[in-house]
Formats: structure tokens, sequence, C-alpha cells
């Protein structure tokens, strides 16, 4: 039985980096953030669905994870058919200068509305890119620019440290941490940890809904200390488990003493 749950990656390479970005290029200024931020609301629903499904699978004692692998191709294929009906954002048209493929590209994703302001936008703020950008490497210009580059260290120091902080960890392996805080049944450890899922996106929902409200910095200020202190509580945690816990020895001396080594072991 796997107990690390088969939870869809939100670290997808290339698509983890696209799709945020082409949302933000195509999608209307006034529902830029919210849709950038409802992508990330269903990449943790899609996690608690997976939880769920995995929890389905569990009672299969000898194919279940299989089925658990299996079944999350489904999903992928068909996102890959999908994209492939999606067209270019109207912005990355316009700086390959492909400017009447642009309006037609918006003219479509905008429906019946007047795209002559917006494209008028987006091809001015293109020019002025060119303009200003000077000599050297894209990720040269935007170093030597220095509100550019504030940007850019705050944006990436939060990406790398909300990784380093290790939540990968937790949702991928947390029928694991459960199995190791006293939970026997393998499904029942998997069905918890479906509810670690639902409690992921349940505040991603909370979120999104806070987010317009008290504003960005505040709400990943909270975000920071609640994530320090919930961390401060697993780190203590594992700590008191592998002090109270016997010692794993190949050989023990006493064999009457506790010991987690197999006993059947030669």
């Amino acid at each position: 039985m796997i107990l690390s749950c088969a939870l869809p990656d939100q670290d997808l390479g290339l698509a983890s980096m696209t799709v945020p970005v082409y949302i933000a290029e195509s999608a209307p200024p006034h529902l830029r953030g919210r849709l950038v931020t409802i992508n990330t609301l269903f990449i943790t629903g899609g996690q608690f669905c997976a939880a769920v499904i995995d929890g389905a699978f569990s009672y299969l004692a000898k194919d279940g994870w299989r089925y658990m692998l299996g079944l999350s191709a489904i999903p992928a294929i068909i996102q890959f058919f999908g994209f492939l009906f999606l067209p270019e954002s109207p912005r990355w048209l316009i700086q390959k200068g492909q400017t009447q493929k642009a309006r037609r590209v918006l003219s479509q994703i905008r429906g019946n509305q007047t795209i002559d302001e917006e494209y008028e936008s987006i091809k001015n703020s293109v020019e002025e890119e060119e303009k200003e950008g000077g000599a050297g490497p894209v990720i040269y210009r935007m170093l030597m620019h220095p509100p550019t580059r504030r940007a850019l260290i705050v944006g990436c120091g939060l990406q790398m440290f909300q990784q380093l902080a290790g939540i990968n960890t937790v949702m991928y392996y947390s029928a694991t941490i459960l199995q190791m805080s006293g939970v026997r049944n393998d499904s029942l450890a998997i069905w918890l940890a479906a509810v670690t899922a639902f409690t992921n996106f349940i505040f991603t929902l909370l979120g999104v809904w806070l987010v317009e409200r008290i504003g960005r910095r505040k709400l990943t200020l909270g975000s920071l200390l609640g994530t320090t202190v919930a961390l401060s509580l697993l780190a203590s945690g594992f700590l008191l488990s592998a002090q109270v816990s016997p010692p794993v020895t190949l050989n023990p001396s006493d064999q009457s003493s506790p010991n987690s080594s197999c006993s059947k072991y030669r």
C-alpha cells in the first residue's frame, strides 16, 4: 500500500510557469489578479479530489496504488488536448510582430467587447518596453533596473521559501506522518490525509475571498506567521517522536528491550 498519496504536483515545471503568465496576458485587466488566484484554487481543489480518489482505492489491497497512479493520466490527457485549442496570448503575438493575428485573437477572447483601446494599450506597452530595453539579456536588464530588481527578489524569494518550508513533504507524505503518530489502518491514514488536502483547499478559497478585502501584504504576512507556527509544531512533534521511540539497531544486545529492527531479519 502506498501511503504517500498520489496527489498532483503543484510544480509541473513548464506548466506551473506558463499558465499564470498566459492567464495574466489573456485575461481582462479587471479580472487578471482574481483569475491567477483562482488558478491556485483549482490546484488545491485537484489535490483534494486526488486524495479522495486515493482513499476510495485504498481498500483494494493488491492493485489500488496502480489505479491511483494510472487515473492521474486522464486529467493530463484532457488538459493536453484542451491546450491545442488555446490561441497564443495577444501580447506575445504583438511582441513577435503578428499584429493582425493579435487583434483577431483579442477579439475572439473578448467576445462582443470593443478591443481597440485594450489593443492599443498592449501595443504601446510592448513598444515602450522595446525602447527602454537596452542591450543584453532580459534577466540582465531586470537585475540592472532597481524597481524591477526589488520586485523580482520579493517574488522569487516568496516562491523559493514557500517550497523550502517543506509543504510538498507534508502534503505528499501526510498519510505516512499520520501513521507515525499512531494511526495503524492504511485506509484511515489516507482518508485523514484527504482531510489535510481539504484544509489546504478551504484556506486557499478563504485567501481568494480575503485577498481583495484586506490586501496582499497583510495576507502574506499572516500566512507566513501561520506557516511558521505550524511548521514549528510539526518539527517539535518529530523531535519528541525521535526522542521517545526505541532505537533502531541491527543486533540489539537485549532481546527483551524495545527495538525498531525486524526480529526476523538475518
